[in-house]
Protein backbone atom coordinates (compact mmCIF):
# COMPACT_ATOMS: atom_id res chain seq x y z
CA UNK A 1 0.00 0.00 0.00
CA UNK A 2 2.82 2.35 0.86
CA UNK A 3 4.45 1.70 -2.51
CA UNK A 4 1.19 2.46 -4.32
CA UNK A 5 0.76 5.64 -2.27
CA UNK A 6 4.29 6.64 -3.30
CA UNK A 7 3.38 5.96 -6.93
CA UNK A 8 0.24 8.10 -6.59
CA UNK A 9 2.34 10.92 -5.14
CA UNK A 10 4.90 10.63 -7.96
CA UNK A 11 2.12 10.75 -10.58
CA UNK A 12 0.56 13.73 -8.79
CA UNK A 13 3.89 15.58 -8.88
CA UNK A 14 4.27 14.68 -12.54
CA UNK A 15 0.74 15.98 -13.18
CA UNK A 16 1.60 19.28 -11.44
CA UNK A 17 4.67 19.63 -13.64
CA UNK A 18 2.78 18.82 -16.84
CA UNK A 19 0.00 21.23 -15.85
CA UNK A 20 2.53 24.04 -15.35
CA UNK A 21 4.14 23.20 -18.69
CA UNK A 22 0.69 23.26 -20.31
CA UNK A 23 0.02 26.73 -18.91
CA UNK A 24 3.24 27.95 -20.55
CA UNK A 25 2.39 26.24 -23.83
CA UNK A 26 5.09 23.57 -23.59
CA UNK A 27 2.62 20.66 -23.25
CA UNK A 28 -0.68 19.81 -24.89
CA UNK A 29 -4.08 19.25 -23.30
CA UNK A 30 -3.62 15.55 -24.11
CA UNK A 31 -0.49 15.43 -21.96
CA UNK A 32 -2.43 16.96 -19.05
CA UNK A 33 -5.27 14.47 -19.49
CA UNK A 34 -2.81 11.58 -19.62
CA UNK A 35 -1.17 12.74 -16.39
CA UNK A 36 -4.60 13.09 -14.74
CA UNK A 37 -5.48 9.59 -15.90
CA UNK A 38 -2.30 8.15 -14.41
CA UNK A 39 -3.07 9.74 -11.03
CA UNK A 40 -6.66 8.50 -11.08
CA UNK A 41 -5.69 4.98 -12.13
CA UNK A 42 -3.08 4.69 -9.39
CA UNK A 43 -5.52 6.05 -6.78
CA UNK A 44 -8.23 3.64 -7.92
CA UNK A 45 -6.10 0.67 -6.90
CA UNK A 46 -5.72 1.78 -3.28
CA UNK A 47 -9.17 0.74 -1.94
CA UNK A 48 -8.75 -2.81 -3.25
CA UNK A 49 -5.31 -3.05 -1.66
CA UNK A 50 -6.63 -1.77 1.67
CA UNK A 51 -9.50 -4.25 1.55
CA UNK A 52 -7.10 -7.12 0.78
CA UNK A 53 -4.90 -6.06 3.71
CA UNK A 54 -7.90 -6.01 6.05
CA UNK A 55 -8.97 -9.46 4.82
CA UNK A 56 -5.46 -10.81 5.40
CA UNK A 57 -5.36 -9.32 8.91
CA UNK A 58 -8.73 -10.88 9.69
CA UNK A 59 -7.53 -14.28 8.46
CA UNK A 60 -4.35 -13.99 10.49
CA UNK A 61 -6.33 -13.12 13.62
CA UNK A 62 -8.53 -16.18 13.07
CA UNK A 63 -5.45 -18.37 12.56
CA UNK A 64 -4.12 -17.04 15.86
CA UNK A 65 -7.41 -17.94 17.56
CA UNK A 66 -8.47 -14.36 18.17
CA UNK A 67 -11.36 -12.20 17.14
CA UNK A 68 -10.32 -9.74 14.43
CA UNK A 69 -11.26 -6.82 16.67
CA UNK A 70 -9.04 -8.18 19.46
CA UNK A 71 -6.01 -9.00 17.36
CA UNK A 72 -3.09 -6.73 18.11
CA UNK A 73 -1.04 -7.29 14.99
CA UNK A 74 2.15 -5.38 14.45
CA UNK A 75 2.51 -3.43 11.25
CA UNK A 76 4.91 -5.14 8.88
CA UNK A 77 7.86 -2.95 7.99
CA UNK A 78 9.48 -4.36 4.86
CA UNK A 79 12.51 -2.12 5.35
CA UNK A 80 13.21 -3.88 8.67
CA UNK A 81 13.41 -7.31 7.04
CA UNK A 82 16.89 -8.63 6.39
CA UNK A 83 18.53 -11.81 5.25
CA UNK A 84 20.14 -14.06 7.85
CA UNK A 85 23.87 -13.65 8.37
CA UNK A 86 24.44 -17.35 7.78
CA UNK A 87 22.65 -19.52 5.26
CA UNK A 88 21.47 -22.83 6.76
CA UNK A 89 23.53 -25.86 5.80
CA UNK A 90 20.53 -28.00 4.83
CA UNK A 91 18.32 -27.10 1.91
CA UNK A 92 14.52 -26.95 2.24
CA UNK A 93 14.31 -29.88 -0.18
CA UNK A 94 16.38 -31.96 2.24
CA UNK A 95 14.05 -31.02 5.09
CA UNK A 96 11.07 -32.18 3.06
CA UNK A 97 12.74 -35.53 2.35
CA UNK A 98 13.05 -36.10 6.12
CA UNK A 99 9.30 -35.78 6.70
CA UNK A 100 7.79 -39.10 7.81
CA UNK A 101 4.98 -38.98 5.25
CA UNK A 102 7.44 -38.35 2.42
CA UNK A 103 9.71 -41.17 3.61
CA UNK A 104 6.73 -43.54 3.80
CA UNK A 105 5.67 -42.59 0.27
CA UNK A 106 9.20 -43.22 -0.99
CA UNK A 107 9.23 -46.62 0.73
CA UNK A 108 5.91 -47.53 -0.92
CA UNK A 109 7.30 -46.43 -4.28
CA UNK A 110 10.44 -48.57 -3.86
CA UNK A 111 8.31 -51.52 -2.78
CA UNK A 112 6.00 -51.14 -5.78
CA UNK A 113 8.97 -50.82 -8.13
CA UNK A 114 10.57 -53.95 -6.67
CA UNK A 115 7.39 -55.96 -7.33
CA UNK A 116 7.43 -55.03 -11.02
Amino acid sequence: IRATEDIVEAYRQQYDLVDKQFSTGAKSQGDVLLAQSQVATARAGLPALRKALERARTQLAVYLGRFPSQAELEALDLDALSLPDEVPVSLPSELVRRRPDIRAAEARLHEATARV
